[in-house]
């Protein structure tokens, strides 16, 4: 949990949150804005970033349950991590992370611990970045499986 005006991040348990039906929106001044300490000043980004946010964390939820997002003090960046069950019924550990260092928004992706032919496919992405989380992902995973798919079938 982000306060505005605090660099520190605040954590939850998993054991304090309850999910319970919606309720009215409450006012203005309790809304509660996730945004990196890069764009905690400006309104556009902060809305950016929010947005791409709750969208990749939408279709986390429906398309890839295993993917959790979290937060490295290290990095100071968000990310997503987890499983990923392949086309050949391997499973890849894929890490997403949000870059903010030039103040707009962008994704890279890796696969942690790539094997045989989804290392070429993983190298192929060292440099490349995203718009969203939910782009790189989606991209990396069509990538792998097509090589995956190639090779099985040559």
């Amino acid at each position: 949990m982000l306060f505005r005006g605090e660099d520190e991040i605040h954590e939850i348990p998993e054991s304090q949150i309850d999910v319970t039906e919606p309720s009215e929106p409450r006012s203005a001044g309790s809304e509660a804005v996730f945004a990196s300490s890069t764009s905690a000043c400006d309104p556009e980004t902060t809305s950016y970033y929010h947005l791409e946010r709750v969208k990749d964390q939408e279709f986390f939820s429906e398309f890839c349950p295993g993917l959790q997002p979290a937060f490295s003090k290290s990095v100071g960046a968000l990310y997503w991590k987890g499983p990923f069950t392949l086309v050949d019924e391997s499973q890849a550990e894929i890490l997403a992370m949000e870059n903010s260092g030039n103040g707009s928004p962008s994704y890279s992706i890796t696969i942690t611990k790539p094997k045989g032919p989804v290392v070429a496919v993983v190298d192929s992405y060292k440099e490349r970045t995203f718009r969203s989380a939910r782009h790189a992902v989606h991209q990396l995973v069509h990538d792998v499986n097509r090589e995956l798919y190639r090779r099985a079938k040559g």
